[in-house]
């Protein structure tokens, strides 16, 4: 981000240019804007999957009832396995 912002002030701040310099400029902006336009995206995607993710204090809060879980590996411990996307609903330990 901060590269781009450099590339703002520095490469598009000339004030005197060609009407060729300008064309070439103005598609360097516009090829700028697309990869801000990306990076806004996935900005927007991280913050929309962190909205999933349980807050540190409630995590260590006991189950009091049975919860809904899907595995994302394949894990054996104690008398518990699970299959790689396996669903399950666990009880409270």
């Amino acid at each position: 981000m901060n590269r781009k912002e450099e590339m703002l002030n520095s490469v598009f701040s000339k004030s005197d240019f060609t009407l060729d310099e300008g064309e070439g400029l103005l598609r360097e902006m516009q090829d700028v804007r697309e990869e801000l336009t990306k990076f806004g995206d996935f900005i927007q995607g991280i913050t929309n999957q962190s909205r999933e993710i349980i807050p540190l204090k409630q995590r260590k809060t006991n189950v009091v009832k049975p919860i809904h879980v899907t595995a994302i590996c394949t894990y054996k411990q104690n008398n518990v396995s699970n299959a790689l996307r396996s669903e399950s609903a666990r009880n409270a330990v």
